[in-house]
């Protein structure tokens, strides 16, 4: 029986949605509905939980108030944040969470997403997944 996705949209609030991160002027970006173990073999390697914030808000039942996201340049992640949070998120049952991806400004969005070449597998690439669409 095929398992039905399991998405972490509730667990941000609503105003992660709407925020977006300083200094990243010279890039857009768009929301992504992104399968959570890609998204940790597209980041740098992190071999065990080294902050246990993520956690302990999540057990708080505290909604995390930023998403996470990639950096975009030729195709390849330069950088990343939000590890901890999707590793709290899969080890939850969780298997797809929002992800706001930047990508330089004037460019399209790349067709595939290669990991950060510090990732446990540099050459792991992904399609580009889809768009989030959130609900009115």
């Amino acid at each position: 029986m095929r398992q039905v996705p399991k998405s972490a949209y509730l667990c941000f609030t609503k105003g992660s949605f709407e925020d977006t991160l300083a200094g990243h002027s010279n890039f857009e970006w768009s929301l992504f509905d992104f399968n959570i173990q890609d998204f940790l073999s597209l980041s740098r390697f992190l071999a065990k939980e080294e902050r246990p914030h993520a956690r302990n808000a999540f057990n708080a039942g505290l909604p995390f108030f930023l998403l996470p996201h990639l950096v975009i340049q030729d195709g390849r992640v330069t950088e990343h944040a939000g590890r901890h949070r999707a590793t709290v998120l899969l080890d939850n049952g969780y298997t797809t969470m929002p992800v706001r991806i930047f990508s330089v400004k004037n460019k399209d969005f790349p067709d595939y997403i290669k990991a950060q070449e510090n990732a446990k597998d540099p050459d792991f690439t992904i399609p580009l997944p889809s768009p989030l669409t959130l609900d009115p």
